[in-house]
């Protein structure tokens, strides 16, 4: 499935999606600095703290029609303080206006899951996130999957 514009993933059962089409979106009020980097031979998204409040994600639009979808990813964080790991400051994948996701902060690569719904034709904007007041967090574009359920 090509990302460069918006298309339908009426068919989408395991599509990857290309990370080339995606932007960075950064907060308002503590930009996050963002890169492309290789590591372990692999291109790497990430999302770099530039202190408290950060918070900064990669995305992508889709149109979607009406299902149950999973986006699922590898990703880790590197240099967050164990002490804001409360579950709103790690990584995340999530849809745009969703706010309540569960961070992660693992400095192995996981696997992250996130299951939503879609009614009708929708723009859909997928967001991998990353919050922290220090630290990294780097997603693996080559594992990204939509997943359209039965």
């Amino acid at each position: 499935m090509s990302m460069g514009g918006l298309e339908r993933a009426s068919a989408c059962f395991g599509c990857v999606i290309n990370a080339i089409s995606t932007s960075i979106r950064r907060s308002n009020t503590s930009p996050a600095g963002s890169r492309k980097v290789v590591i372990d031979n692999r291109t790497v998204l990430q999302v770099v703290s530039r202190g408290p409040g950060t918070a900064g994600s990669w995305r992508t639009l889709l149109l979607l029609e009406d299902g149950e979808y999973e986006f699922t990813g590898r990703a880790r964080t590197e240099g967050l303080d164990p002490s804001d790991a409360n579950g709103t400051d790690g990584v995340n994948l999530r849809i745009s206006g969703e706010k309540n996701a569960v961070c992660s902060e693992s400095s192995q690569w996981i696997t992250l899951h996130y299951d939503f719904e879609v009614h009708g034709i929708e723009d859909v904007e997928l967001v991998c996130e990353f919050k922290g007041a220090q630290g990294v967090g780097s997603f693996d574009p080559a594992s990204m999957r939509l997943i359209r359920k039965p």
